[in-house]
């Protein structure tokens, strides 16, 4: 029997996705966002994260994230 498939918004209890600025040159796409993340009993907490995308016909081919993830984790924790 296959195991279960576990994405990382699994451990969460909340999340919502804003973007803030956008910046677009041909396929490559750059976005601030805000990465709201509540994990189960805490609060929704604002992570702030940076966004490249690469684009082929139409399709995302290149994701890259970058965010603090010891402030995530600190704002995580309260």
């Amino acid at each position: 029997m296959p195991l279960p498939h576990r994405v990382p918004s699994d451990n969460f209890a909340q999340l919502k996705f804003e973007t803030v600025h956008q910046a677009v040159n041909g396929d490559i796409v750059i976005a601030e966002q805000i990465h709201g993340l509540a994990l189960p009993g805490g609060k929704l907490a604002p992570v702030m994260n940076m966004a490249i995308y690469e684009l082929r016909d139409g399709r995302i081919a290149a994701w890259r994230d970058y965010t603090n993830p010891a402030y995530a984790s600190t704002l995580l924790q309260a």
